[in-house]
């Protein structure tokens, strides 16, 4: 309903509530109904109104469900309600109680004694440049590196300048051998970490006459910009993987490589595979370990944000340990394996991290048009998954991974020669010491077949 007068416009007397109007004026009052019998109309021959006194009252008695959604009084009452509901339920409710929270506090406590807080050393020098007390020339504590290189194996490691970013590699092996590996690491690991010294020792390969013989590989660990324990945050760095690849035959122009034999794992073998598809002619055979062909899905996607918001937060570094160890790792690994990844991720840089995370999480699928290269060039591939007793979850995930969604055919369905290799993985890390020597001779057999 509406009341219309000169000089005052349109009063609502619409809603849940009542309206009351009082017109004083110098002489009687005329109302006019209109065809719409809700408005009425003052005369505009009666003297202009003195005042007018308008008051509103709130009933919730006379509210309707409409009422209550779809006007701004019914929002501000339910808005008010849920606030106190939520209230209640945060004093007064159940408390939830986490059996894990003491034993996981232990297990970062023992890390922290072992190897030292993540942060610890980056707070202190921020501290002293806040200061102005820096420190002499030369007397700057440089960081360790021992990590980084497995016992017994000696590294050149060089940087080479790329886009988007350096990339460093980290090359072993005798300079004259002619038989050549190019690893490429996952998320949240590096070339020792993922690797350690798998690949530095002789394999059977083939001379021009087919006779066997073995040789030691020059091996090129590949190591995605700003993932070396101690690197710096490479500032502005995107990374997505199309890129790495073209990095990754950046790194291979640079050091000369004619046709080697790739090796990668988890977000790594995604990239060598691209590398692959791209530059056939210069790969020799293809060991890939949980590859993911579609794009990511939800649940992955999902999982990603989390690990890179727990990285981006300060105070929340054991969340993303914690996600990241569970995402690389079996529960039965070895606890010495586990100790390892986490004295090596404290010393990684975050954000950095998080560049390869987007990557990842963003990728586009490789379809079954382009997998069909690898059989136009005749590449062979390896893919390594768990046995089928004890890793039923991963064994689905690994099917998953492998499958091209849209034609709904499998890695191994599409490209010929594909050969599936069963190995006692604990995960997506290949430095595993309880399965080195069953990985290293399930590598020599592919590789003699080449």
């Amino acid at each position: 309903r509406a009341f219309v007068a000169p000089e005052i416009g349109v009063v609502p007397l619409c809603g849940f509530g009542s309206m009351e109007v009082e017109i004083g004026v110098d002489g009687p009052v005329g109302l006019s109904q209109s065809v719409d019998d809700n408005v009425f109309h003052a005369d505009a021959a009666l003297p202009r109104p003195r005042r007018v006194d308008l008051s509103w009252s709130f009933d919730v008695r006379k509210m309707s469900w409409q009422d209550l959604f779809f006007t701004s009084e019914g929002i501000t009452l339910l808005t008010f309600t849920s606030l106190a509901i939520l209230l209640l339920w945060r004093f007064f409710g159940p408390r939830h109680v986490d059996d894990g929270a003491a034993e996981r506090e232990e297990m970062w406590e023992e890390h922290y004694r072992r190897f030292g807080h993540p942060k610890e050393k980056r707070w202190k020098r921020i501290r002293e440049l806040q200061s102005g007390e820096d420190e002499p020339a030369g007397s700057a504590e440089e960081p360790k590196r021992e990590s980084e290189t497995p016992p017994g194996v000696r590294y050149t490691t060089l940087t080479v300048g790329t886009k988007p970013g350096p990339t460093t590699v980290s090359v072993s092996g005798p300079r004259e051998s002619d038989f050549v590996i190019v690893t490429y690491h996952d998320i949240g690991v590096n070339f020792s970490t993922c690797f350690g010294d798998l690949l530095d020792v002789p394999f059977h390969v083939k001379d021009g006459s087919g006779e066997r013989y073995r040789q030691a590989a020059r091996v090129y660990h590949i190591g995605v910009p700003g993932h070396q324990e101690g690197d710096d945050w490479c500032y502005g760095i995107r990374l997505n993987l199309e890129k790495l690849a073209e990095a990754l035959h950046m790194v291979v122009e640079r050091f000369e490589i004619k046709k080697f034999v790739g090796v990668a794992t988890g977000a790594g073998a995604n990239v060598m595979l691209r590398y692959a598809l791209r530059y056939p002619n210069q790969v020799r055979g293809l060991v890939l370990s949980h590859l993911a062909l579609p794009a990511a899905p939800p649940g992955e996607s999902y999982f990603y944000t989390v690990v890179q918001a727990a990285l981006a937060t300060t105070g929340s570094h054991p969340i993303a340990a914690a996600n990241l160890m569970g995402l690389l790792l079996l529960p039965g690994a070895p606890q010495d394996l586990r100790h390892r990844l986490l004295a090596s991720f404290s010393q990684m840089n975050e954000a950095n991290m998080r560049a390869y995370i987007v990557a990842f999480r963003g990728r586009d699928e490789i379809s079954m048009t382009r997998l069909e290269q690898l059989n136009k060039h005749d590449i062979p591939v390896l893919l390594l998954r768990p046995p089928s007793s004890g890793a039923f979850a991963i064994n689905a995930a690994a099917r998953y991974f492998n499958l091209c969604r849209k034609s709904a055919k499998t890695f191994s369905e599409v490209v010929h020669r594909t050969k599936v290799a069963k190995v006692a993985l604990h995960g997506r890390v290949l430095s595993d010491p309880s399965i080195k020597k069953e990985l290293r001779q399930v590598i020599d057999d592919f590789v003699c077949e080449l």
